[in-house]
């Protein structure tokens, strides 16, 4: 796969950044190559506690992402990817439209908000719905996840609006 030739390529320069259980694992503040489009910066946890240090982000998610990326030939920016718990609270504390602590895809390093500026709602929907079974679209981002379908087969999908 191309993210494994990718990775291998990063692995020689980045000795500390790791691959476990289909998760890249890094410590917050190293830059390594995800793939030819992104770096672990653009996805590791925006907050500033001292105490979150491992970042992680699902290897599916980078994949399917660098796929749209790759075919749409335009810059894409990440605007979140990996969030610690404390994070997570604290967006949740100040009235963030956000999963709750604990249950957050971005938690689990399974979910990206991106956006391509010059994307209208409706391309944005089409690529959604041909890569991700789980997505929410809001005014300024895209919230992608590698969630399953429901239990019915449908896709999760929302607005923030």
């Amino acid at each position: 796969m191309l993210h494994d030739f990718v990775f291998e390529r990063s692995q020689e320069r980045h000795a500390l950044m790791k691959r476990d259980k289909g998760y890249y694992i890094w410590n917050k503040g190293e830059k390594a190559d995800l793939t030819q489009y992104f770096t672990t910066l653009e996805f590791e946890c925006s907050c500033s506690f001292p105490d979150c240090k491992e970042q992680k982000i699902s290897e599916d998610l980078i994949s399917k992402l660098n796929i749209i990326r790759g075919a749409l030939q335009k810059p894409m920016s990440v605007n979140s990817g990996f969030r610690c718990n404390k994070y997570q609270v604290a967006l949740s504390d100040a009235g963030k439209q956000t999963a709750a602590p604990g249950t957050s895809t971005h938690e689990k390093g399974d979910a990206a908000d991106v956006w391509f500026k010059s994307l209208r709602f409706d391309e944005w929907s089409e690529l959604c719905r041909k890569y991700f079974n789980s997505y929410g679209i809001a005014s300024n981002f895209v919230h992608v996840d590698i969630r399953p379908k429901k239990a019915d087969g449908s896709f999760r999908i929302w607005s923030y609006k």
